[in-house]
């Protein structure tokens, strides 16, 4: 599975292009793109994609790194529930929930239909965690889907 990975901090937009399968997770394009710290994140974001996922079809879904989940106590797919209840709990994490959120709704653009989870990931290795959490959502979820 091919997972972008956003991640929305304070002065930067970090995205990746990930491999996962059921052995490994490989990251195969990373980059760092700038952003003005206080707000307009959507051009930045646009960059970013435009680099780590060239081809979007060939992106399977994708994964947002968020600082303060709400009320989730794990990683969840994104819906129209979950970003309300992101934005109603961006108040503990205002600038990282509100630029991710307008990462969400940039990337819901560019890669309508694809699933996209919001990874509650606290690491070092945010590229490969995020992606690992993305497609272990997304099996859980295709699974509930056509069974």
């Amino acid at each position: 599975m091919r997972v972008v990975t956003v991640n929305m901090g304070a002065e930067t937009v970090k995205a990746a292009l990930v491999d996962v399968d059921d052995c490994a997770v490989g990251v195969l394009v990373h980059h760092v793109e700038p952003r003005a710290p206080s707000g307009g994140c959507r051009e930045a974001v646009l960059r970013a994609l435009r680099v780590v996922a060239p081809d979007p079809a060939s992106v399977e879904a994708i994964g947002h790194r968020v600082v303060h989940c709400g009320p989730f106590r794990e990683s969840v797919v994104i819906d129209d529930r979950t970003e309300a209840a992101l934005a109603r709990f961006s108040q503990f994490a205002p600038r990282h929930n509100l630029a991710a959120l307008e990462g969400i709704a940039t990337t819901g653009e560019i890669f309508p239909q694809r699933p996209m989870v919001a990874a509650c990931v606290f690491s070092t290795d945010e590229e490969r965690q995020i992606a690992e959490e993305t497609a272990r959502v997304v099996a859980r979820r295709t699974t509930t889907w056509s069974a």
